[in-house]
């Protein structure tokens, strides 16, 4: 199980990679338009989503491999804790980016949003497996 679980890890970490990046050209091409479109709505929520799955999935990795016994300190503590609090920014700034009234100001905070947490993400990923 635990090797499938990290199969599955692994090939969310790509479809996460693709979708970053899918939906950071999105919201540049959105600006350029005005501020927000359907295609920069649907790539980031695709993002958000995709990295709220990439969660469930490494919180049950977690437990099922016994990282949390602390073999190797990256994998049991900072990977998850950094990639939780990147998942939980990408949210949080989303939300407030919907809120705004101004079709400019919502594509910049979303672009931050996405931009920033892709960012994260790309640093804290164990380049070294999968």
């Amino acid at each position: 199980m635990e090797e499938s679980l990290v199969r599955l890890h692994v090939l969310v970490r790509w479809l996460i990679l693709a979708s970053a990046v899918a939906a950071v050209v999105a919201i540049l091409r959105a600006r350029r338009r005005g501020g927000w479109d359907r295609a920069s709505h649907f790539s980031a929520q695709s993002y958000a989503g995709l990295m709220g799955a990439q969660s469930v999935i490494g919180v049950v990795l977690w437990f099922a491999a016994d990282r949390w016994r602390g073999q190797d300190a990256f994998l049991s503590f900072v990977h998850p804790t950094v990639m939780l609090v990147a998942v939980g920014l990408c949210h949080a700034g989303l939300a407030y980016a919907y809120r705004q009234h101004d079709l400019r100001r919502t594509n910049r905070l979303a672009l931050a949003s996405v931009a920033g947490t892709f960012a994260i993400v790309l640093v804290t990923i164990p380049w070294f497996s999968g």
